[in-house]
């Protein structure tokens, strides 16, 4: 509830931004003089925008705080005049309208500082000194009350400055101001109808001879795009704001009156700057809203950097835009940069001025707290949120209607101990949101798991297990999840996952209690099927939001897709209309309007209601994929196989869970006392021996058995009665569980013996997991019934096909075309001790550190090249016509193959996480540049586009990926990659965790495909498994010169970098 108004707000405070220029239009506009110019005529002075050279926004925003720092003096002239105007007194001997132009004056200063009540009694005061022109301090007015979020105020004084503007030019301003503030009241007959009233003037416009006239026209678009903006339909709000972008762009470029003063002070050149950063604010605000949040950054940069060009750091112009450019960060879970934008925002305001009680602060305020909770920064945010309740206490009408009920603050109190504070925010914000919006809505069910999640804290575990109970099943329903806010779904999807955790905590609290028994559950079973959906929310939210890249396969699918998603927007905003309606004082709302809006949401609720029924019954596969039912422990038993045991794994803030579930007999369910920030150490302690980017065999460091046998007591041991008569353990890792191959721990206590020659050796007496069991890794426990439910493969298909060595710069190419064939990693010892050998690890994307990474600085994989090949030799495959490497290993040769008729994919190259390279927010597949090689697409293969490939592959192998990438946002990122992958028609995939050593993978990949060519009843799961023993028992790698072996591959780093995820089975290779 609280998103969908600071939503709201958001958009009402852009209209704010250029009161001042309707100010300054309404006192010209009346005495404009006509002149004779042609509609078509003037449709040829304007120009149509051309999206298609999209450039990605830098990783960071260093070069945001940059410019900020560099315009911290410019206009600070100008803004000590606004507050010396601001702060000035009524000038001796002044009266009636010249003391009311006085006072109109200082009213619109102390609206751009911020200062509220000084703005309304001011402009108040001027009216009733009756200046020459009543309609700028109405303006004036309605603007305020827009952006206290008094709408039907708002509403009221646009009406009256229409009512003295009549047939004037002025009229086009307040009729556009009218519709706006209508529409955010709902009354879109209303809107339209002044909209259209507007539309009638527009004509006139073209016939001004001042620059106001083509400034008029990006207004009216700007006006028609807001209309659709607010009633959902962001597509086309979109194009109307894009092309008042390029309007008023072609206008600052053009000139023509750039230098005309205003009526308030300032430029025509001023006010056609604040008009286009309005217009960028709410291409942004559309662009988010659609999910295309790359685009909405550049948007939202874009205003910023233009309003700093001209305004400077300490202007009203300059934090709205920082104010649009910080949703977008929090939008993508970039808290940390959102916070330091949101400082810089109340920062500004400060010195701007603004009162404590300044609204506008407050929401600046709000926004920073809501960063420090994405942060986990308690604290800092209860300090903001407490700074709000300061600043208001004067006016505690707009506290309790805006801030009080926030769940983020009660989330707070919550996380630092203070539960009595936590329990009356939460059940403030629970009859709130029960009051306004009805028991089923999505925002009802938020508070109230949060209300659990206090209950639960309190040890009132049966009240909490009700609360959960209510809430839980409506914040899982796709169905009701479009009734929630459209943006902040980071924020959304953060809350959520800690309301399920808290559930599951909640719930092996109680097992084998009286309060199980009395619930008539099974809390572990339970538990089990709520961990399936937390566990995997943030991959889902991904996979939504590419579903129209999923749907474009089928024709039918897509068109149904595409209108339930508008169907989904439109509740949304209309449901976030609706909450800020019903927010307003009683006397404010209009009833037959909140009728109008439910009947319109009850509408569309039924008509999306049978869309989606029409997409479940028609297109199954595409339903489990978007919206996949959690399965219990008797449906998961239900589709093992002979032999198999599922291991689904939670990792939580203080204690993990581990459940056991075999083909038959009783699953196994263990809480140990192990939290996520303990279970992160230990398994970063374990990899530091598996990715120790060495130079030399001397560099890798011991790998530590003793530990990584106490994890396995910790984990596994606990609930060895569900797996250990298996031989193929099926496991869904969590957290820092997804990138750390279970394969690796050992099952019992062992101590190393001495180092001997050759190197590594004394690894093969270690009873690892994977000498006794099979491991294949899930996504999730739902994603095993889609994998078993796949068709068998074609017989006719071809072996294989392989993408490798791709060029992502000039300089690769030319460096791959001057060399000669060599060896790979052909070691020998040149006199050298065996520790001093150089060791060949592919290299890996290293742009954490940078502000801003392109395609072009990732690091070249040469080695990838004879990889592919040997693969393709193990599968009898042509090479020459199976292997593309280099110049071939592009984006447009994956798209334009035929890919549906291959058993065998390799994609040989780097895979990317979030955040990799600039404007990237989804995972994907470096490929060949197209600055190097050619082609229109970009040489990523996203998650969404792999969505859309046609597949019948038994295996694809990603041999360059890294599942420990990004502080463990790769094992999300290869979750994502899996799903999409297997959607596509893809059965198992084989995954890299670590920068692998080349020969060493080289080895195990080719043995593995010759194992299966060879022995067609040998499933993937065990194929792996034996393969990495054949490394483990093997010579190791051999000097060719010498024959010697130089080291053992017995060490994990060579013989466990590889994790089989999806379908371990297949035992007939190529079905």
């Amino acid at each position: 509830m609280i998103c969908q108004q600071k939503q709201a707000r958001s958009a009402i405070s852009d209209v704010l931004g250029i009161g001042v220029l309707f100010l300054t239009l309404l006192a010209l506009t009346a005495c404009q003089t006509e002149r004779t110019v042609s509609l078509e005529e003037a449709k040829q002075i304007t120009a149509t925008f051309d999206d298609s050279t999209f450039t990605p926004p830098p990783r960071t925003i260093s070069d945001i705080t940059e410019f900020l720092d560099k315009h911290a003096t410019t206009g600070s002239e100008a803004l000590k005049a606004m507050q010396v105007r601001a702060d000035s007194e009524p000038p001796a001997g002044v009266s009636g309208p010249a003391l009311g132009k006085f006072y109109l004056v200082r009213a619109e200063a102390a609206r751009l500082l911020g200062r509220h009540r000084q703005g309304i009694t001011d402009a108040t005061k001027a009216i009733a000194l009756k200046v020459p022109r009543p309609r700028p301090p109405l303006i004036v007015l309605q603007t305020i009350h827009e952006e206290l979020g008094n709408y039907a105020e708002a509403a009221e004084f646009a009406r009256r400055s229409l009512n003295h503007s009549g047939s004037s030019g002025g009229s086009v301003f307040d009729n556009g101001l009218l519709s706006i503030a209508l529409a955010y009241l709902g009354d879109f007959e209303g809107a339209a109808a002044a909209f259209g009233r507007m539309q009638n003037k527009m004509p006139e416009t073209y016939n001004w001879i001042s620059a106001w006239g083509p400034y008029a026209q990006a207004f009216g678009l700007i006006v028609e795009g807001q209309n659709h903006h607010i009633m959902g339909k962001h597509s086309d709000a979109e194009a109307k704001f894009r092309k008042a972008v390029t309007d008023i762009e072609d206008q600052i470029a053009g000139g023509y009156g750039e230098n005309e003063p205003s009526y308030a002070g300032g430029t025509v050149g001023d006010k056609r700057r604040m008009l286009n950063a309005y217009a960028l604010r709410l291409l942004a605000s559309s662009l988010a809203g659609q999910g295309r949040l790359a685009e909405a950054e550049v948007a939202a940069r874009d205003a910023v950097i233009g309003q700093l060009r001209h305004f400077g750091r300490y202007s009203g112009q300059t934090v709205e835009g920082l104010g649009a450019l910080t949703e977008v960060l929090g939008e993508q879970g970039r808290y940390e940069e959102a916070a330091t934008l949101a400082r810089v925002t109340v920062e500004i305001y400060e010195r701007m001025g603004a009162g404590r009680d300044s609204a506008t602060l407050a929401v600046a305020r709000q926004t920073l707290a809501e960063a420090y909770v994405g942060m986990g920064r308690w604290d800092e945010a209860l300090n903001q949120f407490s700074l709000i309740k300061a600043g208001l206490e004067s006016d505690l009408d707009t506290f309790q209607r805006r801030f009080a009920s926030n769940l983020s603050w009660s989330v707070a109190w919550l996380e630092t101990g203070r539960t009595d504070e936590a329990m009356t925010v939460a059940q403030l914000a629970y009859r709130h949101n029960q009051r306004l919006m009805g028991a089923k809505h999505y925002n009802t069910a938020a508070s109230q798991g949060v209300l659990a999640m206090v209950l639960a804290k309190l040890g009132k575990h049966d009240e909490a297990l009700a609360a959960f109970s209510q809430a839980v099943p409506t914040l899982l329903s796709r169905s009701r999840g479009s009734d929630g806010e459209a943006t902040n779904q980071a924020a959304r999807g953060k809350r959520v996952g800690m309301i399920l955790e808290s559930y599951i905590d909640l719930l092996s609290s109680i097992r084998g209690t009286a309060i199980e028994q009395t619930a008539s559950i099974d809390a572990a079973a339970e538990a089990f099927r709520i961990a399936d959906v937390a566990r995997s929310r943030f991959v889902q939210q991904a996979l939504g939001a590419s579903s129209a890249r999923a749907a474009a396969k089928d024709p039918a699918l897509a068109n149904l897709v595409r209108r339930e998603q508008d169907t989904i927007k439109q509740i949304s905003s209309l449901y976030g209309l609706l909450a800020n309606i019903l927010s307003a004082p009683t006397g404010q709302q209009d009833s037959q309007t909140i009728a109008s809006l439910r009947v319109r949401i009850d509408d569309l609720r039924v008509a999306r209601g049978a869309l989606s029924e029409e997409i479940e019954n028609g297109f199954p596969e595409y339903a489990q994929l978007i919206n996949p039912k959690p399965m219990t422990i008797e449906q998961t038993r239900a589709i093992l196989t002979t032999g198999e045991a599922l291991i689904s794994t939670y990792v939580g803030r203080e204690r993990s869970y581990v459940w056991a579930v075999p083909r038959q007999g009783e699953a196994s369910f263990a809480a140990v006392e192990l939290g996520r920030e303990d279970l992160s150490d230990e398994v970063y302690l374990l990899r530091g021996a598996l990715e120790p980017n060495a130079a030399t065999l001397g560099d890798i460091p011991e790998f530590d058995v003793e530990s990584a046998y106490a994890l396995y007591e910790q984990l596994l041991a606990p609930v060895e009665a569900g797996w250990k008569d298996a031989t193929s353990l099926l496991v869904v890792g969590h957290g820092p569980l997804g990138f750390l191959p279970l394969s690796v721990l050992p099952t019992k206590s062992v101590t190393l013996e001495p180092e001997s020659e050759p190197l590594f050796r004394r690894y093969n007496t270690v009873p690892w997991l994977a000498r006794s069991h099979a491991v294949t890794m899930l996504p999730s426990v739902s994603s095993l019934k889609a994998l078993r439910g796949l068709p068998a493969g074609r017989a006719a298909r071809r072996a294989f096909a392989g993408f490798g060595d791709p060029w992502f710069n000039r300089e690769q190419a030319a460096a791959a075309a001057a060399e000669q064939e060599q060896q790979v990693a052909a070691l020998t010892t040149r006199g050298l001790t065996t520790r001093g050998l150089p060791v060949s690890l592919r290299a890996a994307p290293k742009t954490q550190d940078v502000d801003s990474a392109e395609l072009a600085d990732l690091p070249r994989l040469p080695d990838t090249a004879d990889e592919v090949r040997s693969i393709a030799m193990a599968l009898n495959a042509d090479v020459t016509k199976s292997v593309f490497v280099g110049r071939n290993a592009s984006e447009t040769t994956v798209k334009q193959m035929d890919l549906s008729g291959i058993k065998v994919l390799a994609f040989a190259t780097h895979g990317l996480v979030p955040g990799d390279l600039n404007g990237l927010l989804q995972p994907a597949l470096a490929l060949s540049s197209p600055k190097v090689v050619g082609g229109k697409d970009d040489g990523l293969l996203t998650m969404g586009e792999i969505l859309a490939l046609k597949l019948d592959a038994d295996w694809v192998v990603l041999s360059a990926c890294n599942t420990g990438s990004g502080q463990g946002a790769g094992a999300e990122a290869v979750s994502g990659l899996g799903r999409a992958f297997f959607y596509a028609g893809t059965r198992a995939l084989l995954v890299s965790n670590w920068p692998v050593e080349s020969t060493s993978a080289k080895a195990l990949i080719t043995d593995l495909f010759s194992r299966q060519a060879k022995d067609p009843s040998l499933d993937r799961a065990e194929a792996l498994r034996q393969a990495m023993s054949g490394l483990i028992d093997g010579k190791g790698y051999v000097d060719p010169k010498s024959g010697k072996t130089v080291f053992s591959y017995a060490h994990p780093l060579f013989w466990a970098p590889f994790s089989l995820i999806g379908d371990g089975g297949g035992g007939e290779f190529g079905s």
